[in-house]
């Protein structure tokens, strides 16, 4: 009896990468997927290519110092994975590297760390930071750990932060929403050192974390 053998997924081939422009951030041409998402103080951008990390690693190194980007001495390279950290005069990014499916995984954040200061939400060092907004036309209460807070219809924003905010250790916050004339809802957050979230009130009641820092 022969032995069968086991298809398993071909390497990508080495590849010359050329750069595309994705909202100000550079992808290969060749990406097979993308996706992002932006506030004004956060933005996340996400891609796949087929090619090897190497590859793809030496192309954002060559890409992200002419947009004005500079590497940090402290970057972590593996053969199947790299973190860069990166910084401008006006924030701060984050690019990801791995491999998946035979593909490489793209992901990089960028935060604008002036603009958030500016606004406010900027998190204490090693704490974050929750902003509330409402979209509702009544007046909505809030109830998170043991604080209670009444918020405005219309209040806030994402690129209008001028709602009631919250300093919170890192970690996990069930919270409540009311509103008249709705049951109050309950739903879970949860939220890291040096980020700054925004709770938006929908208009008939409930709430959704979006990230803003």
């Amino acid at each position: 009896m022969g032995v069968e053998a086991v298809a398993t997924p071909a390497e990508p081939a080495e590849v010359e990468l050329v750069a595309e422009d994705m909202d100000g951030f550079p992808i290969p041409e060749s990406h097979t997927s993308t996706h992002s998402g932006k506030t004004k103080f956060r933005s996340e951008r996400e891609t796949t290519v087929r090619a090897p990390l190497g590859n793809v690693l030496a192309f954002y190194r060559r890409e992200l110092p002419k947009r004005g980007w500079k590497e940090e001495a402290d970057s972590v390279v593996t053969k199947d994975r790299a973190v860069l950290k990166l910084a401008t005069p006006t924030g701060q990014g984050m690019l990801t590297l791995s491999l998946a499916d035979g593909e490489t995984a793209v992901s990089f954040i960028e935060r604008r760390e002036a603009e958030a200061k500016k606004a406010g939400i900027l998190p204490k060092t090693g704490q974050a930071k929750l902003v509330f907004a409402s979209m509702a036309e009544t007046p909505a209460t809030v109830t998170i750990g043991k604080n209670t807070l009444k918020i405005a219809p219309g209040m806030g924003g994402a690129e209008r932060p001028d709602g009631p905010m919250l300093d919170l250790a890192p970690g996990k916050y069930a919270y409540s929403v009311a509103v008249p004339g709705a049951s109050p809802t309950s739903e879970e957050v949860v939220v890291a050192a040096d980020e700054a979230w925004a709770l938006v009130i929908g208009p008939g009641g409930g709430a959704m974390p979006l990230h803003m820092y």
